[in-house]
């Protein structure tokens, strides 16, 4: 239990320090509309990420041979954390502030972070990846020692980000993301490298 749950502290630390299109999504919001429509952000970003991990256990749940492919499982799963750390600092984000001024209603800002966050296609492949890591370790408790402290540290971090972009401002934040994509992409690169020497070691 003690490495599923270090395991979903990663995790947890990995998807509340990611830098995609929802990161600048909720800074906008928070520029725009105060600390009110950060949350609303937060909850859209995790609450889809939680969708995604619900329909991926779901899904691995279904393949009953997956313990008798332990060692492909977590090396599959490792060289996708890896590309995923490799792209998200390589590839170029954006910010475009008008993404979340357009929106007048907190709850259309909430549908729409969470609908960015849900049609990622590299998110679904990094969600199937983890609950199949899950799965072929045992699954039972396991998911919630992973899933649980994940989306806790994920919510937090948001809100963390949130509340540093109404203090600190929206500058201040973007001149240091470049240190921020490197520190997510290294974590990840970590996690998909032990994952990698655990499946050869199965």
């Amino acid at each position: 239990m003690l490495e599923g749950l270090l395991y979903g502290i990663s995790l947890g630390l990995v998807l509340g320090l990611a830098t995609g299109p929802t990161f600048f999504i909720l800074i906008s919001a928070t520029v725009s509309g105060g600390k009110s429509r950060g949350i609303y952000s937060a909850a859209g970003i995790v609450d889809s990420d939680l969708i995604m991990a619900i329909l991926s256990m779901v899904g691995v749940g279904f393949v009953n041979t997956l313990y008798e492919y332990k060692p492909i499982v977590s090396l599959v799963a490792g060289v996708v954390l890896i590309l995923a750390g490799v792209l998200s600092y390589a590839l170029k984000s954006g910010f475009s502030e008008g993404k979340a001024q357009g929106l007048k209603t907190d709850l259309g800002l909430y549908i729409q972070i969470f609908w960015v966050n849900i049609i990622n296609p590299f998110n679904w492949l990094f969600w199937i990846a983890v609950c199949g890591w899950i799965k072929m370790n045992g699954g039972g408790m396991l998911w919630w020692w992973v899933l649980v402290p994940a989306f806790l540290i994920e919510f937090i971090l948001n809100v963390l980000k949130m509340f540093l972009v109404a203090r600190l401002g929206r500058t201040y934040l973007l001149d240091r993301i470049k240190w921020l994509k490197l520190l997510v992409s290294l974590s990840m690169i970590t996690l998909g490298a032990y994952l990698v020497v655990n499946g050869f070691n199965i």
